[in-house]
This record gives C-alpha cells, structure tokens and sequence, in this order.
C-alpha cells in the first residue's frame, strides 16, 4: 500500500485541489477496504470503514460545492492513467497466486505471505499515520469551510424556489 502511495503522491503535489485529495482519500479507502477483505473472514469492519470514509467524501464535496460552485478546472489524466496501470500491474503480480497448482511448499508460502500481510495490517493500524491524517484532513476541511461561510453569512446549502401563490 505504501508503494502505491508513493506512486500516486508526486503527481499530486502540484495541484492543491480538493477534488485531488478526494481521490487520494477514496483510493486510500478502497485500497484498504480490499486488504481488510483479503486478509479477514469478517467483512463487517471493511464495510463500515467504507461507508464511514464515503460519507466524508460526500460531506466534503458538499462544502467545496458550497464554496465553489461555478469554478471549472482542468485536469490531464495522462500521467495518472500511466500511474494507475503500472500500479493494477503491481497489485497483479503481488496477489495472483494459482491456487489449483498449489503444492505443500506453495501452501507454506502462502501462508507465510498471509502472515507477513497480517503484520503489516497490524503495524498500519498500530501506527494509524495515514488513517489519521485522512480523518484529520476531513475534519479541518469541514471546520475552516463553516468558518469561512460563517464569516461570509453564506449558507451551507443554497434553497432556490419560488413563491407560488
């Protein structure tokens, strides 16, 4: 996971759009959730850490929206989409293993792949860097737009109807 982080980070440091950190907030997401699928029975934790990271980015959309409403900005995916293929590759090629051909040695490598990834799982949640900035950065995203619509006497969500009478 960190690999791919890796790839995908220098081609955002130049853009401080929020758009760009929402995709970097969900493909963190989804990144996560398919490791918690992979390596647990349980989907529940996964599915909940979904829906909690979803609902941020709805919320998060839901206050630039409110802030920018009629900006248009560009992007070029052409260096993203090379990125994002080098990186389907990789994720490839780390997870395919035949399991109809497995041998005993092949089972014990595996196994011995599921342990590594759990103390990886174990380590990211220990160490909770990125998860925490990912929620801190919802959260300070949500306070600095009240406040800046508060200052503005702007509301949050425009009401456009008409008075029929």
């Amino acid at each position: 996971m960190t690999l791919i982080f890796l790839l995908i980070l220098p081609s955002l440091f130049n853009k401080f759009h929020p758009f760009f950190f929402n995709i970097l907030l969900l493909l963190y997401s989804l990144i996560l959730v398919m490791k918690l699928n992979y390596l647990f029975n349980n989907y529940w934790y996964s599915y909940l850490f979904y829906l909690l990271m979803i609902g941020g980015i709805m919320i998060l959309i839901l206050y630039m929206t409110s802030i920018s409403n009629n900006e248009i900005y560009m992007m070029k995916f052409n260096y993203f989409y090379i990125k994002l293929f080098f990186i389907g590759m990789i994720s490839y090629y780390y997870y395919h293993i035949n399991i109809v051909n497995m041998t005993s040695e092949n089972l014990n490598m595996w196994n011995l792949l599921k342990s590594i990834n759990m103390m990886e799982l174990k380590i990211l949640f220990l160490n909770l860097s990125v998860s925490v900035f990912m929620l801190l950065y919802l959260f300070i995203m949500m306070i600095i737009t009240v406040m800046i619509l508060s200052k503005n006497n702007v509301p949050l969500r425009q009401m456009n109807y008409e008075k029929n009478f």
